[in-house]
């Protein structure tokens, strides 16, 4: 770290620099430009990582500040351009580092599909488009320089909706070996969190219109999803409600929630939802009080939902699969469901035998057995309704 300094110790010029071996690694980050622990962790990526290079990015910046830092000094210019071309050139022709060390999220993430987002164009990039807008974020880190800030990429699930974190991963093609588990402080449950941070990957989200930073959810829009020659523009906005329902739906109901409201609004007015927006005010974990909104979408959007992309979350299409089903179907699960656990009455049996039939499952024989359980008529075989 210090050789830059040494390097300029060998010549006439050492006064301008007589206690360079003194000079701390904060001292030599902020006399390169950089924050004050800018070389700490250089250092410790290089301890954690033996191939880690510095970025062209970050050497072409230490070029120029110091250029403009030695002129300030009065050292010459053939000198300037010696030390440059043996300590700053000299790395870049050894090592041949990367542009920038930004986007290295590909090293870790070998298969990610960077332009997943870049263009919804399928019912499966539309779903988890949805998932992202209900539980995902996206965080900005802005450099002092002209450099473009970074954009990084969250979505957490508690353990027990592990299946649903693994399913994202496998669309895009995040490494599931970097999907980290911790527990929350305040609520002790655990939970998966996959966070990545690449440029390529977050832009086109906010170009949709995702918001960045703690406002996103008071903040919420629909997106604006185009049809093309392969699906409607229904199908994919179907596709984006099941996804936002698999984050922020109620397991076994139709309601959707948000705390935006305009976004709630927009999604009713677009699926010409006739049920009302019901507004909710709860408790935040600072303590202060927000309002939430929930509307429900009613059973047959859901079961238009469901219908339109076959592979969501499995655990809430299976709670919310009773509650679509028309009254006779939902007749035939309770009385099949009553059937197997002996727990149906004489008088029910009666009264239903005759019009569920085989739809319960059970044989004309089962049937005659469990009429002379109840000491009633059996019916008559040719007459059976669904025999």
């Amino acid at each position: 770290m210090l050789l830059p300094l040494k390097f300029l110790g060998q010549h006439k010029f050492y006064w301008n620099f007589k206690t360079y071996h003194q000079i701390t690694r904060d001292e030599l980050s902020i006399f390169l430009g950089q924050k004050k622990f800018h070389l700490k962790e250089i250092i410790r990526s290089a301890r954690k990582d033996s191939t880690y290079l510095m970025s062209l990015e970050f050497i072409y910046s230490i070029e120029f500040n110091i250029n403009m830092k030695l002129k300030a000094y009065c050292i010459p210019e053939h000198l300037i351009d010696k030390f440059i071309n043996k300590i700053v050139k000299g790395y870049v022709k050894k090592h041949d580092p990367p542009y920038s060390n930004r986007f290295k999220s590909k090293k870790f993430h070998p298969n990610l599909k960077e332009n997943y987002f870049k263009k919804i164009s399928t019912i499966e990039k539309a779903y988890w488009l949805g998932v992202l807008w209900a539980d995902g974020w996206i965080s900005e880190k802005i450099w002092n320089d002209e450099r473009a800030p970074n954009y990084s990429v969250g979505f957490k699930q508690s353990v027990k909706h592990k299946k649903l974190i693994e399913d994202y991963c496998n669309a895009i093609g995040f490494n599931s070996y970097y999907l980290k588990k911790y527990q929350d402080k305040k609520s002790k449950t655990w939970h998966y969190l996959a966070q990545l941070v690449n440029n390529r990957f977050v832009i086109p989200l906010i170009e949709y219109g995702f918001i960045v930073g703690k406002r996103k959810s008071l903040n919420l829009k629909l997106p604006v999803l185009v049809s093309n020659s392969k699906v409607k523009e229904r199908e994919l906005y179907l596709g984006f409600l099941l996804g936002y329902y698999d984050g922020d739906g109620t397991t076994g109901r139709t309601y959707i929630t948000s705390g935006s409201k305009t976004f709630i609004e927009q999604t009713k007015k677009y699926f010409n939802i006739c049920n009302k927006i019901i507004e909710e005010i709860y408790q935040k974990k600072d303590g202060t009080r927000g309002n939430k909104f929930k509307l429900a979408l009613g059973r047959d959007l859901m079961s238009e939902m469901l219908n339109n992309y076959n592979y969501s979350f499995k655990p809430k299409r299976r709670a919310i699969g009773p509650l679509l089903l028309n009254s006779f179907e939902r007749l035939v699960e309770i009385k099949r469901k009553e059937l197997i656990n002996n727990n149906i009455t004489k008088e029910d049996y009666r009264n239903y035998v005759w019009k569920l039939g085989r739809n319960l499952e059970f044989s004309y024989k089962n049937v005659c057995i469990k009429c002379h359980h109840f000491n009633i008529d059996k019916p008559i075989k040719k007459k059976w309704l669904f025999d």
